[in-house]
């Protein structure tokens, strides 16, 4: 996962900052395993505290982090030609960078990995799972988190790289026809709030499917089933995490030509401490849910583990605290770089 998270733009845009923030999902992932591991022997929650332990739990949320940083670090060039009309990104360029990054090294770690510790998948029988793992659609319920658990979500990695170019295609034909920068930003906003509707949505209506396996919408049950493989896998696509880094990107990216911009940028400098604040206040909330949310029933089915609005709701924070860096004081900028 560390590996796919190198990834710059077709021409480098290094923001030092999103270093220190890349570090910080690393560590959250690695805090999870090992809280995971130790509280799986030993209960860890009178000394931590039901809240605290909860907090702890949530270092789950640091797989969130790269994937909004992967949707604005991937956006970048896509989003300087949807505003300022700079020359559109080779999609074969994008594509071959991405296959060159990821194909070998996966596909040298599967075949390893199948013939030391699970070689039943070169059997007829396993043949199907198998060719999931070949395509990438390892996130599939019958494959998730076998073979190697973290392979899920290089899955979803991979996905949104064949997706990203046909996205901005389609925004593309949006903000084509805006007349100033300013328009095309607000139009490229509007379709990323429908990307992160579409990706709440599909969420929503994959996790009620996947838990009512008898039931099934307009069609026969084999076809949702195929259709929930493309649009949702085990827990979802993750585009309102993605998207919320693409956001990002285009507010920064923006404001980054001043001959554009003599308002935003000061906004968001002037309220970058606001910003931050409300972020970690996000995360707070979310990362403590587990631990008292529970007693406020109208909000479980939103808000909690595997329920449709727990990613928004991460990410959002993370997109937030994100905003602040990029905008906020040297002080807090130093933190990071």
């Amino acid at each position: 996962m560390l590996a796919l998270q190198k990834q710059n733009t077709d021409r480098k845009t290094p923001i030092a900052a999103l270093d220190g923030v890349r570090a910080i999902a690393c560590l959250s992932v690695i805090e999870y395993h090992v809280h995971y591991l130790i509280t799986s022997s030993f209960d860890l929650t009178p000394v931590m505290g039901q809240l605290g332990s909860s907090i702890l739990m949530a270092g789950w949320s640091g797989v969130t982090l790269f994937f909004v940083l992967s949707g604005f670090l991937l956006f970048i060039p896509y989003a300087k030609h949807l505003l300022f009309e700079q020359q559109r990104p080779s999609a074969r360029a994008f594509y071959g960078r991405r296959a060159l990054r990821i194909l070998p090294g996966y596909y040298l770690a599967l075949v390893l990995l199948i013939v030391l510790a699970h070689p039943h998948y070169f059997q007829w029988d396993h043949l199907g799972s198998l060719s999931l793992f070949l395509t990438f659609l390892m996130d599939a319920p019958s494959t998730y988190q076998q073979i190697n658990g973290p392979f899920w979500s290089l899955a979803v990695e991979w996905q949104y790289y064949l997706l990203l170019p046909v996205i901005a295609q389609g925004f593309s034909l949006v903000v084509r026809n805006g007349t100033s920068p300013r328009q095309r930003l607000w139009r490229i906003l509007t379709c990323l709030v429908g990307m992160i509707l579409w990706g709440v949505g599909t969420r929503s209506l994959g996790n009620y499917y996947s838990s009512h396996p008898t039931e099934t919408l307009l069609v026969p049950r084999w076809i949702l089933n195929a259709i929930l493989l493309m649009t949702y896998g085990s827990s979802g696509k993750y585009l309102e995490d993605f998207a919320i880094g693409m956001l990002c990107c285009t507010i920064y990216s923006f404001t980054r030509n001043t001959a554009h911009d003599n308002t935003i940028r000061p906004y968001l400098c002037r309220h970058s401490t606001w910003l931050w604040g409300t972020g970690i206040l996000v995360l707070f909330f979310m990362s403590g849910w587990s631990a008292y949310g529970s007693q406020l029933i109208f909000f479980k089915p939103f808000i909690g583990a595997h329920s449709f609005l727990t990613e928004f709701g991460f990410a959002s924070g993370f997109g937030l605290c994100i905003i602040a860096i990029l905008f906020g004081p040297s002080g807090l900028k130093l933190l990071f770089e």
